[in-house]
């Protein structure tokens, strides 16, 4: 009996020790610190946020460290229009390990944004009504 109990106590110090840690953190500008965190089972990567918002005129850009999930690390640009002059664009470098020190965002992504649909033109036939 004593050896299942030796081995489950045994697997629950490895796995705590395999467990991914990132820095974590959130702040206006171009970077942040914060401290280690260990991630949630699924979020198997770090990954780095730099983001751009811009409403009107005025541009903000914010800087985020967090765990997150590999699938995000495939498409690191990401581009949105809210409409009325909202727009936001982030750029998204992924690492684990030592490579998180020194990986950093490099560029932002491109501001794709389709613009407005064109209004819908016609004529009017005779007689008929708006």
């Amino acid at each position: 009996m004593k050896a299942p109990v030796i081995l489950f106590i045994l697997l629950a110090f490895l796995d705590q020790g395999s467990s991914l840690q990132c820095e974590v953190c959130h702040a206006l500008g171009d970077s942040c610190s914060g401290s280690m965190e260990t991630c949630s089972p699924g979020q198997d990567t770090c990954g780095i946020m730099k983001s751009e918002t811009i409403v009107g005129e005025v541009k903000t850009l914010t800087y985020t460290k967090s765990c997150l999930t590999s699938d995000v690390c495939r498409n690191p640009f990401l581009s949105m229009d809210f409409g009325k002059g909202i727009r936001q664009r982030t750029s998204i470098a992924c690492c684990t390990g030592e490579a998180c020190r020194t990986t950093s965002v490099q560029r932002m992504s491109p501001l794709s944004f389709s613009p407005p649909h064109p209004p819908i033109t016609g004529r009017l036939m005779p007689g008929s009504q708006l």
